[in-house]
């Protein structure tokens, strides 16, 4: 209400401002717009204003004598002390480059972090490689070695953890076994290494990412229980893909000659793979 009075008021005043102090008001008007920030104390400055120029009009006062040190040194005196548009817009600007500019740096770093493939590696770990074939190539190199090791069937549980081969940052352990339908089940876990540039791993199975966009993969080791006589074969029970970020898994049914007590078993065949950019 009071603006709305003083908007009133205002346009009173102008009706009896008479050349040149019409321009001189209207010159003000538009600096006073730009340069004073709050609405309600432009209308008291422009009330005020009005009224001298108004009186000055109808007392055909010249404007040398109503601003005798020029109308800048006059409206610079009116305005001194009064908070102004360009103070509050240069630190609204600044505050919003600096957030335009933080939300640009965010998404510049983030692109170039998926574009690295740092976030593809951090979420799938070792299954980045086998995924981006374009990006990645691998080499395959068959262990020509048994790798002997003991499991005791009389207590299962001190079996799982036991590493059967290592080498580097590579290992093979026993991740799992126990006893389904009179048969005894023994589940490897595969632990290796790797980077933004690669990595290593060996493994029992085949992983191939085709072109297509199609995954196949097959256990290519196998599993022999050794008695005193000869080794037995050992049955593929499952396996699965890069499902930890560090490997895989894949396991394998006892045969029914192994019952009990401390037994041998041989796995052979393992596969070790370099992942490099």
């Amino acid at each position: 209400m009071k603006i709305l009075k003083s908007q009133k008021q205002i346009r009173q005043n102008v009706s009896r401002i008479q050349a040149p102090y019409d321009e001189i008001f209207l010159k003000t008007k538009k600096l006073l717009r730009h340069d004073i920030a709050p609405r309600e104390k432009r209308m008291e400055i422009l009330l005020d204003f009005s009224e001298l120029l108004a009186d000055a009009s109808m007392n055909k006062q010249p404007p040398e004598e109503l601003f005798p040190d020029g109308f800048d040194s006059f409206y610079a005196e009116l305005v001194s002390g009064i908070p102004s548009y360009s103070a509050e817009r240069r630190v609204k600007k600044m505050k919003n480059l600096a957030v335009v500019c933080g939300a640009l740096a965010f998404i510049v770093i983030c692109g170039g972090i998926y574009l690295s493939g740092y976030i593809d590696l951090y979420m799938k770990g070792m299954a980045a490689f086998v995924e981006n074939p374009t990006r990645y190539k691998y080499d395959i190199e068959e262990i020509n070695q048994d790798v002997n090791f003991i499991v005791d069937l009389d207590d299962l549980e001190s079996n799982i953890g036991k590493a059967v081969y290592t080498t580097g940052a590579c290992t093979v352990k026993i991740d799992s076994i126990d006893k389904s339908a009179g048969y005894y089940r023994i589940g490897f876990r595969t632990y290796g290494t790797y980077d933004i540039h690669g990595g290593y791993l060996i493994t029992g199975q085949l992983h191939t990412r085709n072109l297509n966009a199609t995954y196949t993969m097959s256990v290519q080791s196998e599993l022999y229980y050794e008695n005193e006589t000869e080794s037995i074969p050992c049955q593929l029970a499952g396996a699965s893909g890069m499902n930890g970020k560090e490997g895989d898994h894949f396991s394998y049914y006892l045969p029914q000659e192994a019952k009990e007590g401390e037994i041998t078993l041989s796995l052979r065949g393992l596969l070790q793979y370099k992942w490099y950019d």
